[in-house]
């Protein structure tokens, strides 16, 4: 670097000394100089350094030493990734599937003995109510058999045959036919039946439709598997005695009557303590005259009075007088002409 005069001022300037200005150096008296060891690169532009950055090309031992990268194209697929669960959780999930294959066949195993017993007692069900059917068309068909017997006979002998305790009642029938009329008439159906059990034994109590429109209520005894007989006695409601005659004559002996019967209140005379006596009105068939019937409580008559009075509603409210047959007696030297 050199120290040049210019038109005589002192002003120092620095500039870059080429080789061929080494040699001059020697001449120069009294200057400064600076001498470079190396030989000064001059610096490319700006733009030419970016231009090659950009064109430079890699070579190809770079690219192979770089190593090779599997690329799944469905990895990122809808920029989701897709992660792939660990094998132990696919173990858990076969060793519940399996679990739960072996409790529901242990389940079914454990569970047949009771399912072919629910099934046998469902075909054991079925099977007796097929029979109960068949046996209720039966004892329908015997009941009708008797009935449409008894309704159509026009003698005391075509009758007898369709007739309870037939021996019995035979004197009885001609008896009361000397004076009353049989009157055949044509069965067309049961409205209603109700089963009854009195005695021990099996009765039942039918609505008949007749033919011709009217209405008969019969009592019906089973005597046989497919086999019934009328109680006469009941359908007549026959009486030893007239009604009339038996209130006239208030009898002291014992005396089976065939009346309706109702819950009635009126205490009098030997029988005032309603804390001691059941009272019920007595009325008979195509009668309107009356009779009070007293029953001590706690008897045995009063009990079975009282089961049949439940059975028929009788206890209720705006109840019927329903039919039965009672043993009646006037009580000796009593003052009361109604009570029995």
């Amino acid at each position: 670097m050199r120290n040049k005069d210019t038109g005589g001022g002192d002003n120092p300037k620095l500039r870059i000394l080429d080789e061929q200005d080494v040699a001059s150096d020697a001449n120069v008296d009294n200057q400064l100089g600076v001498r470079l060891s190396k030989p000064v690169e001059v610096l490319k532009r700006d733009h030419d350094a970016r231009l090659e950055a950009k064109t430079y090309e890699p070579d190809i031992a770079d690219i192979l030493d770089q190593g090779e990268e599997e690329v799944d194209t469905e990895e990122h697929w809808g920029n989701s990734t897709l992660k792939v669960p660990p094998l132990g959780w696919f173990v858990l999930a076969g060793v519940i599937v399996t679990g739960l294959v072996i409790w529901a066949s242990m389940t079914v195993y454990e569970a047949q003995p009771e399912l072919e017993t629910i099934i046998r007692e469902k075909e054991d069900l079925e099977r007796k109510r097929a029979e109960e059917a068949i046996a209720v068309k039966k004892t329908l068909a015997a009941m009708e058999r008797a009935t449409k017997g008894y309704l159509a006979a026009a003698t005391v002998d075509e009758m007898l045959p369709h007739v309870r305790h037939s021996s019995r009642v035979q004197p009885l029938m001609k008896d009361y036919y000397q004076t009353h009329q049989i009157s055949p008439v044509e069965f067309e159906r049961f409205e209603r039946t109700r089963s009854l059990a009195l005695e021990t034994k099996s009765f039942v109590t039918a609505e008949v439709i007749l033919h011709s429109g009217g209405k008969r209520v019969l009592v019906l005894q089973q005597v046989g598997p497919e086999k019934f007989v009328v109680d006469w006695e009941s359908d007549i409601c026959y009486q030893p005695i007239n009604w009339e005659t038996y209130i006239a004559e208030r009898p002291s002996d014992p005396m089976d009557m065939r009346l309706y019967i109702i819950p009635d209140h009126f205490f009098a005379f030997e029988f005032r303590n309603e804390d001691d006596f059941d009272c019920y009105r007595l009325t008979a068939k195509g009668h309107d005259d009356h009779l009070f019937g007293f029953v001590r409580k706690g008897s045995e008559v009063a009990k079975e009075i009282e089961s049949y009075g439940r059975k028929n509603l009788l206890f209720e409210q705006n109840a019927k007088p329903q039919p039965l047959m009672l043993k009646l007696r006037f009580p000796k030297g009593s003052a009361s002409k109604k009570c029995v």
